[in-house]
């Protein structure tokens, strides 16, 4: 995965297609996490739900898509800003 810029100084999109077979809770995505936890994870949430969690190893934040929007075998086009 490219490294991301400062956020201090600009924002950052993901954007990519996906169809899933199974939603597994805690399944990552997408992982730049280092040993430490810093980094983001876009991953299937225990409500098998998209989520995506930021930490720069002090401050956390996390956001999910509302509930029955990902579905097994259906193709998604999945954006966040």
């Amino acid at each position: 995965m490219p490294s991301l810029p400062r956020l201090a100084e600009g924002g950052f999109s993901i954007v990519l297609g996906a169809t899933f077979d199974a939603l597994i809770p805690n399944q990552a995505i997408l992982n730049s996490r280092d040993a430490a936890g810093r980094g983001i994870v876009l991953q299937v949430s225990a409500e098998n739900t998209l989520e995506l969690r930021l930490s720069d190893g002090e401050h956390k934040a996390a956001w999910d898509v509302d509930p029955g929007m990902v579905r097994p075998g259906a193709r998604h086009h999945i954006a966040m800003s």
